[in-house]
């Protein structure tokens, strides 16, 4: 990204971008809270609620990128806050990213820039035939739902978009996952793991499983190779916010 690009993104992190939560508690989140990689974030078109976050992935949802997209100091996974955030007003999510920017610059004196490295990670792309037409897109209000279910070896989604699809493959695959499908919109499928499994395995390679799974199921492609991602650089960031 080009230095008037990054300026353009610390210009959207300033106090004053735009509309701004009407109230925010931030706080340090209890001595010994598990922050593991299933940080609580609950958002709703007011609000922006995260418990026992570590700062790292505070960052990455206010730039909607992934924690390993986030470069700063040691200490960004080694404290964790409980955040809580309303706003007067309805908004977007793309919003109450930009509204949790201004309020880290305003309460950490957060200032950051982005840049677009070389880097390698697992690239979803739309295979050479294209979308499974069994993948249908979603016709029911909710909460998106990506549920695994052991022990019939399926996982249920519903209502989701393929980005909740890239989450639970970087888990699988326990590295970086890039979207590059181009796909909107919210999808319902049941995918059976089993299927996949080959003959005589005992114990199958949960990786090479996902990786057939979705190919097969959803007529996306997996490959590991190099692409250019953007990182978020963190600059400065004060450990202690400004008191509420």
């Amino acid at each position: 990204m080009g230095k008037i690009a990054a300026g353009l993104a610390l210009l959207t992190a300033l106090p004053g971008w735009g509309q701004n939560f009407e109230v925010a508690s931030i706080r340090r989140a209890v001595e010994g809270s598990r922050m593991g990689p299933f940080d609580s974030i609950q958002v709703s078109p007011r609000s922006v609620t995260m418990r026992s976050i570590r700062f790292r992935a505070v960052v990455a949802w206010a730039y909607g990128v992934r924690d390993f997209q986030v470069n700063g100091p040691d200490w960004m996974d080694q404290i964790g806050f409980d955040i809580a955030a309303k706003s007067g007003d309805a908004a977007k999510e793309s919003e109450l990213r930009l509204m949790l920017r201004a309020l880290l610059a305003e309460r950490f004196k957060l200032e950051a820039h982005t840049e677009r490295k070389e880097t390698t990670a697992w690239v979803l792309t739309v295979g050479k035939n294209g979308l499974n037409p069994a993948i249908k897109p979603s016709d029911t209000e909710g909460d998106p739902l990506v549920q695994p279910n052991l022990s019939k070896g399926e996982v249920v989604v519903k209502r989701a978009p393929v980005s909740n699809l890239v989450e639970l493959l970087a888990k699988i695959l326990r590295g970086p996952v890039v979207n590059e499908t181009g796909l909107d919109g919210k999808f319902d499928a049941t995918v059976n793991l089993l299927k996949y499994v080959p003959d005589g395995s005992s114990a199958p390679d949960i990786e090479a499983l996902a990786i057939r799974a979705i190919q097969a199921e959803f007529g996306l492609k997996v490959e590991h190779r190099k692409t250019l991602m953007d990182f978020v650089i963190v600059d400065r960031a004060d450990q202690a916010p400004v008191e509420n």
